[in-house]
C-alpha cells in the first residue's frame, strides 16, 4: 500500500550541512509478531530551497529487528 507525504514537524532550526553526513532511523514498536515490509523516501527541504533526498527499498522490520537506520551522505542533493 502506498502512503504519504507525512510532513515532520522540525523541532529545531538547522542547516543543511548539520545533517548531510548524519542517519535516518525507523523504528517500529510491534504488537505480537508483525512484520512490516516498505520502501521509504525521506527529502529533507532547507530554507535556501535546496534538498537532501534518500530513497531505500525493501525494508522489512519485526519484532526481532524493529530499527533499521540509513546513511544521508550517500543521499542525492
Amino acid at each position: 500500500m502506498t502512503s504519504g507525504p507525512y510532513p515532520l514537524a522540525v523541532l529545531t532550526g538547522i542547516e543543511k550541512s548539520d545533517v548531510e553526513n548524519g542517519t535516518a532511523t525507523v523504528t517500529i514498536h510491534p504488537n505480537g509478531d508483525d512484520t512490516w515490509r516498505f520502501d521509504m523516501r525521506l527529502r529533507l527541504r532547507f530554507s535556501d530551497d535546496t534538498h537532501i533526498s534518500v530513497s531505500i527499498t525493501n525494508v522489512e522490520l519485526s519484532d526481532d529487528r524493529n530499527s533499521s537506520q540509513f546513511a544521508l551522505g550517500s543521499a542525492t542533493r
